[in-house]
């Protein structure tokens, strides 16, 4: 993130500026700090690190950095998935009682990273029979929709 932030400053949308704040979201939340034009890293290179911002100290699940309630934790995409995806999957299942859950998207390329904690979420609220509904990866990335657009003129 720092280095983004770099370039954005250098060639991009922080042209211009010598003091500038950079957030990445994604599997995680990074942050990047420009101070005078230059990277600022802090004491230990751990300056920035917005993600890791304490929002909850009431959570009890921990973060990937040993910790519970950082920011992190709810507005990355593993956050958003943990929290959310797992439950609602768990109540789609609940009402169409589906054999496997394919994750599709820009948010698959992260991997197991990304599905694992959807997993375990979702066996944590689904109901009871559908515990072992099987998860897996989407394979085809962009060209799914392609595939399935020639799929429905094959056979319609």
């Amino acid at each position: 993130a720092n280095v983004a932030a770099l370039g954005e400053v250098w060639k991009g949308g922080g042209r211009g500026f010598d003091d500038v704040l950079m957030i990445t979201i994604g599997t995680g939340i990074g942050g990047g700090l420009i101070l005078n034009g230059k990277i600022h890293g802090g004491v230990t290179g751990s300056a920035a690190e917005v993600g890791h911002i304490c929002v909850n100290p009431l959570e009890t699940e921990h973060c990937n950095c040993g910790n519970c309630g950082c920011l992190e934790q709810y507005t990355s995409a593993t956050g958003i998935l943990r929290l959310a995806m797992g439950m609602a999957l768990a109540g789609c299942c609940a009402l169409a009682d589906m054999e496997l859950i394919l994750i599709g998207g820009g948010v698959s390329k992260a991997g197991r990273f990304l599905t694992d904690p959807i997993e375990e979420y979702f066996r944590k609220f689904a109901f009871h029979t559908q515990k072992d509904t099987k998860f897996k990866l989407a394979e085809l990335g962009n060209d799914a929709g392609i595939y399935g657009a020639a799929r429905m003129m094959i056979h319609d």
